[in-house]
């Protein structure tokens, strides 16, 4: 069939319309699903979630596990063995006990102790001769919890005697775990009773950690 030259140009002229109508559909399909201008993954904003948990862990490691008097004999009239910082600049005395906050949680850390000197004959004994306090370190000794349970001990006070932790007492107050701000001291008062036998005397000091209160009311109680 012959087909004219003005036959061909308007079928030509059609396929050129349907063409660009296919065109214009294909785009109004493409950004109604997010793929046109200003849409897709160039252009429109959509979000995520992220999430991540942190564990508690409570860890407490020893710095400094020794320390070592040389003690004057009993009734020597002199002054107690201390060895915090004006103790050590007295007499030249023994480094305190270091402990470092390793774990990723503030703690308090409770304190007890086995029987350094015979007390048998001596009347509160516990009280004057074998006594402890938390030191600054890197940290500081936290005083801020607002009732004797909820401080750090800053002034020397007894270490309770036991085999077992049941009287174990609180020494430090929200001890920091951040780093470069997680070590603290024990610092010691000792002095020799009377009538105490002459010898070697060894008292292991034994230190507990839990997970700070800080920030909770309800085991925040005076």
């Amino acid at each position: 069939m012959d087909i004219s030259n003005g036959l061909v140009a308007v079928l030509i002229v059609a396929a050129i319309v349907v063409s660009l109508a296919g065109t214009v559909t294909t785009l109004n399909i493409l950004e109604r699903f997010g793929f046109g201008p200003g849409g897709g993954i160039t252009g429109r904003s959509i979000a995520g979630t992220v999430n991540v948990t942190v564990n508690e862990s409570v860890t407490i490691t020893w710095v400094k596990s020794r320390v070592d008097f040389f003690l004057n004999t009993p009734n020597s009239g002199l002054h107690p063995y201390r060895n915090d910082t004006a103790g050590r600049a007295a007499s030249k005395g023994p480094f305190p006990l270091g402990i470092r906050n390793d774990g990723a949680s503030t703690v308090n850390v409770s304190m007890y102790a086995s029987q350094l000197f015979n007390l048998s004959a001596v009347s509160g004994a516990s009280d004057n001769y074998f006594q402890a306090k938390c030191g600054k370190n890197t940290s500081i000794c936290d005083a801020s919890g607002g009732c004797a349970q909820y401080r750090s001990v800053q002034n020397f006070n007894k270490v309770n005697i036991s085999s077992t932790g049941a009287l174990k007492s609180q020494i430090i107050w929200n001890f920091s775990h951040w780093a470069g701000n997680d070590t603290l001291n024990i610092d010691l008062n000792v002095t020799v009773p009377p009538n105490e036998p002459a010898g070697h005397k060894t008292s292991t000091v034994t230190l507990i950690a839990t997970a700070s209160c800080l920030g909770n009311a309800i085991c925040k109680t005076c």
